[in-house]
């Protein structure tokens, strides 16, 4: 998974951060803002740790102002990885697949070229 132009210009402790929005976009969801409710219900469950959400930044992505601002999430690293292999995308299903057929047929030698 590569960084967004936007999230890989964040870092926060020397650690690569991805905004909210950029890492829904690039796992397909349909909705891309939704994944800030899921944020939250996941840290109130104790899913996400204090670790794992780098910042929060009040924003409004409204061109013309309108409307409340939102909560913009940075997530860790390793959140975001979290994230796109328990995702029900399927650019997660994919990735999901992709890693473990990299780490079972290579460990038997049955990936030559690199592709899973």
């Amino acid at each position: 998974m590569r960084h967004s132009e936007r999230s890989s210009s964040r870092r926060s402790s020397g650690c690569p951060a991805w905004r909210d929005i950029d890492l829904a976009e690039r796992l397909g969801y349909e909705r891309p803002i939704d994944i800030r409710k899921l944020i939250r219900r996941y840290e109130k469950s104790g899913d996400l740790s204090r670790d794992d959400i780098l910042a929060t930044v009040a924003r409004n992505d409204d061109p013309r102002g309108r409307g409340r601002p939102g909560t913009e999430f940075w997530l860790s690293e390793a959140a975001a990885l979290w994230w796109a292999y328990a995702g029900e995308t399927w650019a997660c299903v994919s990735a999901l697949r992709r890693t473990l057929a990299r780490a079972l047929y290579g460990g038997h030698g049955l990936i030559v070229d690199g592709n899973a």
